[in-house]
């Protein structure tokens, strides 16, 4: 049985990988959360829930829920809704290329814009305030 999980988020980090992307998150891509080393702005996406369903009694489906956002150190949100806009027309029906699922689809459910307060001697010193812009996409997919 093919590991879903694993296969989506190799899918998520080819198609965020976009030019267009990396041009103005010139930090990158990042699963989960971003290296301590790096600096914003930068994309990351990280898995919520995923639920099985059964559409048959041979085929085993997958929906799951992935939230991706901009990250900026600006604390206001105009630098991380520009490069979210840009992630959300990738993700948008995106064809995900996953060896053992077809897709079905992907689609934003819904967005958040979140400040951020970063402690003293972290990523940036000083409690400085970032800006997360982004989104959360249902991915949903069968069993090939």
């Amino acid at each position: 049985m093919a590991n879903f999980r694993d296969e989506v988020e190799e899918a998520l980090f080819t198609v965020l990988n976009a030019q267009s992307v990396l041009d103005k998150a010139t930090g990158g891509v990042w699963n989960t959360q971003a290296p301590p080393n790096i600096e914003p702005p930068f994309v990351v996406f990280q898995h919520f829930t995923k639920i099985d369903d059964y559409p048959t009694y041979t085929i085993r489906g997958a929906s799951a829920l992935y939230m991706v956002k901009a990250v900026s150190s600006s604390p206001f949100p105009k630098e991380a809704t520009e490069i979210d806009t840009l992630v959300d027309a990738i993700l948008q029906d995106a064809a995900l290329s996953m060896a053992s699922y077809n897709l079905l689809w992907c689609r934003r459910e819904s967005d958040f814009n979140q400040p951020v307060i970063r402690e003293p001697g972290g990523q940036s010193a000083g409690g400085a305030s970032w800006s997360q812009v982004g989104g959360l996409y249902r991915i949903d997919a069968d069993e090939s």
